[in-house]
Formats: structure tokens, C-alpha cells, sequence
């Protein structure tokens, strides 16, 4: 027997099983992409969603512009009334992504399902959430379908959490610096090591509790646009649930993440009106850190991982407003 979710709002219920939004009785007819994006926002409710963490999710890759991303969140909204001026459905988070604000309820349903293996799609219930170990090795990262998992038993969240591992950790991803690479600057990181961003610690007051998903996820996309090897947010929350353990655990060393790993640690502080964002590294070797304060917690967030970037012997991607 496995639990399988859906969500009510207002009138509204979403099915991501059987893949329905129904208002009342009525059917909501939605694109295939606009239905999955919004099975994403609300699945991931508790946080806002990067653009790029929501266009890998819903597209399965990154080459698609904020424009279709743009309309898609408009039909989600048409879909429930709302408008970009009203936004009482998904919120825009500006210069980020997109947060889906309505109020939820969750509803339970206990059924028997039939497991597949990892990387194996299962008829009308959505892919399992794993991709292919080629697909691992490109991104270095686990992208959850937007569909809703069927998470069959607690053996299914420890084999999602060992693939994203052992791509992590491929041997030609995880090598030793070469000599040549260092150019005298025995910390430096020019060749690409894989990289996982932690929860952030958040110093503010707790409407900013966001801020913990949501600047890991922004950071974390930023390394990725600089082609380092970033394990995705997703992985890195379910190796900590794995573990029930917390994000210092794995900053310290007490071998949860794979050898030759290197880990940031976001550090939020609010300061009256200015936000200062500190970023720590451990592990493959070296230890770095950069920080960069903003009246705008975004803005501060993308200069401190730039900052980073750059010491890590990386050009800084374009900013996308």
C-alpha cells in the first residue's frame, strides 16, 4: 500500500495522479507543460522555485526561455482567475522564480502500487524519481518529475539518494586537481569538482524562512550556469532526510556526502535594511569563502555567488533580471 496526494484550493482539486485540476465537477483542460508546472509549484509550496530549477523540472532541459516559462505561469493563473496584478495564486518572486501562495489542503489516498525500477517510467503514474546514470553524469544532479512520486516504500527514497551519489561521484567528475590547473594558488579550483549547496542559515526574521530552499536553489543554479557540477536542491534535502540529519553534518565531514565533494554553506544576515549573504566552501581540498551585502537579499545572494565563482577559477554567467 503507498499514499498517493492531492491538493485542494478553494473550489479547485488537484490530481497529480490521474493528472486532473477539476473546478467542482468541472474538468480544467490544461497543456501538458502547464499542467506539470503547476503540479511543481505546489508540490514545492513551502518555498519559492528558481526559474531554472522550474524549467529543468518541467521541460528536462535548460535551453528554454523565460518567455514560454512566462506564459506557462499565465495560463496557471488564467486557470484560477487570477492575474499578475492580483497573484493570489502564484506569486512572482522578482529576479528569482515563482511561488505558488494559494491556501492548501492535502488530502491522503492509500493504494496498492506496483514498483519499476530506477529510471524506469511507469504507465499513467508518472517517471520515478531518478534519470538515467548519462543524465546524471551531464548535470550532476537528480531532477524530480513534476508529476507526483509514488514513493512505494522508504527503500525507494534511499535508491533516489544512492543513483544521485554515485553520479556525484562518476570518476571522471571527481578528480584530483591537476598540478597544471593550480597556476601557484594551491586553493584554487579550476577544473570542475562536484559542487553541493546546503540549506541556508537564515538570521532574519521568520516571514524570510524562505530564504533557506530558496537562496540554496539560486545559488546552486548560479554554479551550474558556470558550468561547476552542482548536485540539484531536491537531492541535496533528500540525502539529509535520508540521514535525519542536518546541513552542518554534512559541512563537517562525517562522510554523509561523497569524498571530493565540495560544499557551500549559505549564511543569511539582516541587518536593519541591509542584507549580507556569506558563503563558506569545505571538502575537495580547499576552502573558500565570499560575501556581498544588498539592500535586496537577491541581489546579494547573486554578487556572493559570483564572488565565489570567480575564486573557484570561473567566469560568472550573465545576470537575468
Amino acid at each position: 500500500m503507498a499514499t498517493t496526494l492531492s491538493y485542494r484550493f478553494g473550489d479547485y482539486r488537484l490530481d497529480p495522479q490521474a493528472r486532473e485540476l477539476r473546478h467542482g465537477d468541472a474538468l480544467v483542460v490544461l497543456p501538458a507543460s502547464t499542467f506539470d508546472c503547476l503540479v511543481y509549484l505546489v508540490e514545492n509550496r513551502e518555498r519559492a522555485v528558481g526559474r531554472d530549477e522550474l524549467i529543468a523540472a518541467v521541460w528536462g532541459r535548460v535551453d528554454v526561455s523565460d518567455k514560454l516559462l512566462g506564459q506557462t505561469v499565465v495560463r496557471i493563473r488564467r486557470a484560477f482567475g487570477d492575474t499578475g496584478n492580483e497573484q493570489h495564486s502564484v506569486r512572482t518572486v522578482a529576479r528569482f522564480g515563482y511561488r505558488w501562495i494559494a491556501d492548501t489542503h492535502v488530502d491522503e489516498t492509500s493504494d496498492a502500487v506496483t514498483t519499476a525500477p530506477v529510471g524506469v517510467r511507469q504507465t499513467g503514474a508518472g517517471p520515478l524519481a531518478a534519470s538515467s546514470r548519462d543524465e546524471l553524469a551531464a548535470s550532476v544532479s537528480v531532477s524530480r518529475s513534476p508529476r507526483r512520486l509514488v514513493w512505494a516504500a522508504f527503500a525507494a527514497a534511499a535508491i533516489v539518494v544512492l543513483v544521485a551519489v554515485l553520479g556525484w561521484i562518476r570518476p571522471d567528475r571527481a578528480t584530483e586537481p591537476r598540478p597544471d590547473a593550480l597556476s601557484g594558488n594551491r586553493d584554487a579550483v579550476t577544473h570542475a569538482v562536484p559542487t553541493m549547496v546546503l540549506p541556508a542559515v537564515i538570521a532574519a526574521p521568520d516571514e524570510w524562512r524562505w530564504l533557506r530552499l530558496g537562496l540554496m536553489d539560486l545559488v546552486a543554479s548560479r554554479l551550474r550556469r558556470a558550468q561547476l557540477p552542482t548536485a540539484s536542491s531536491e537531492s541535496v534535502v533528500a540525502l539529509l532526510k535520508q540521514h535525519e540529519t542536518t546541513a552542518g553534518s554534512l559541512l563537517d565531514d562525517t562522510g554523509l556526502a561523497p569524498d571530493g565533494t565540495l560544499r557551500v554553506q549559505p549564511t543569511v544576515t539582516l541587518d536593519g535594511d541591509a542584507w549580507t549573504v556569506l558563503l563558506e566552501t569545505s571538502g575537495a581540498g580547499v576552502r573558500h569563502s565570499a560575501q556581498a551585502s544588498s539592500g535586496d537579499v537577491l541581489v546579494a545572494a547573486r554578487r556572493a555567488a559570483d564572488a565565489l565563482i570567480i575564486k573557484l577559477g570561473r567566469q560568472p554567467p550573465p545576470t537575468q533580471d
